[in-house]
């Protein structure tokens, strides 16, 4: 398992529909009342997925943002992208449009495969790991493929420890400041 995190400043903002609430305003880190907003930034990008294991009892601490819908804003937005390059392509749009008087979301990268990225996903890792309050790598789980339901491979060890230093270092995170003046 590979996991990173890195915070430097944000730079732009999110598509929002007009009239919705932009998801990450005045979002924290933490577990506090606050939680997190899940958004997933393309189709497939694992991010009911990650909610699920992040909040598997459904108490509410993990919420999806859905488009067109108001966001709740004491939650830290959590950008989900897969790891590929069309996921990492997708992630850097949203990053690009992430207004910059918004708490700077956090990019979770959900790997596809039980292999090392590729080359170019490495690299667009990196430019964005600038631009966003940090970047998680969320390790690839096989056992996910035969489950109706992402809790229950939290019954498994390493899934239970993988997504706990997840947990770890999103709470561990201090507050992202906001992305105005940071360019």
């Amino acid at each position: 398992m590979t996991s990173a995190v890195t915070r430097r400043p944000a730079r732009r903002a999110a598509p929002v529909a007009a009239g919705a609430a932009p998801p990450g305003a005045g979002a924290r880190h933490g577990r506090g009342p606050g939680g997190y907003v899940v958004i997933g930034v393309h189709g497939g990008a694992g991010a009911s997925t990650l909610a699920r294991l992040l909040d598997p009892a459904g108490a509410g601490e993990c919420t999806q943002w859905r488009p067109g819908a108001g966001a709740d804003l004491g939650r830290t937005a959590l950008l989900v992208a897969r790891s590929t390059a069309a996921g990492l392509a997708a992630a850097a749009e949203w990053v690009t449009r992430w207004r910059p008087e918004l708490r700077r979301p956090v990019l979770m990268v959900v790997a596809d495969a039980p292999f090392r990225a590729p080359p170019l996903v490495r690299y667009r890792i990196r430019a964005l790991s600038s631009r966003v309050h940090a970047v998680i790598e969320v390790p690839y789980f096989p056992c996910l493929r035969h489950l109706d339901d992402p809790a229950e491979a939290l019954a498994q060890r390493k899934v239970a420890a993988a997504v706990g230093q997840v947990r770890r270092r999103l709470d561990q995170m201090p507050a992202p400041s906001h992305g105005a003046g940071c360019r």
